[in-house]
């Protein structure tokens, strides 16, 4: 499993493309198809940063969903 930094790296790198504007549909779809599993695992990796926080202070520590 990767870490939080290295998705986020991943992430932006394959994502740089977008920004161009040659960058044509199927292009960003193939993009999207490659980024998505890293999103959702991201996302994941957080909800459980945000578990263990509210775990360790549940009383003194809000987090915004």
């Amino acid at each position: 499993m990767k870490n939080f930094a290295e998705l986020i790296t991943e992430i932006e790198q394959a994502t740089e493309s977008l920004a161009d504007e040659s960058t044509d549909l199927e292009e960003a779809l193939d993009i999207y198809k490659k980024t998505l599993p890293l999103i959702q695992e991201a996302q994941q990796q957080l909800d459980k940063f945000k578990l263990e926080i509210k775990e360790l202070a549940p009383e003194s520590i809000e987090l915004e969903a």
